[in-house]
């Protein structure tokens, strides 16, 4: 974007690397941080709504007798849905 060639613009970015290095790991831990709060968002999301499926749908609340292990079961498929990118 200034028009100058990549070596120098990777020498730009490199030294604002190394005068900045306490930002870059803060924002890499925020970064971390909130990839597994919406992991784990996911996950939990998907499980309760399977709960309440369960709880609200006549058929299943008179077939399933423990609605819970179903709901954790879907909540393992969230946890793999919500990791999919990490995986790729």
């Amino acid at each position: 974007m200034t028009g100058k060639n990549f070596c120098n613009s990777a020498a730009d970015a490199v030294g604002l690397i190394f005068r900045n290095p306490i930002r870059f790991l803060i924002v890499g831990g925020l970064g971390s941080v909130f990839v597994a709060v919406g992991r784990a968002f996911i996950s939990l999301l998907t499980g309760f709504i399977c709960y309440e499926i369960i709880l609200n749908d006549e058929n299943l609340k008179n077939t399933i007798v423990e609605p819970i292990i179903p709901s954790i079961f879907c909540a393992l498929i969230g946890f793999v849905v919500g990791n999919y990118n990490k995986y790729l």
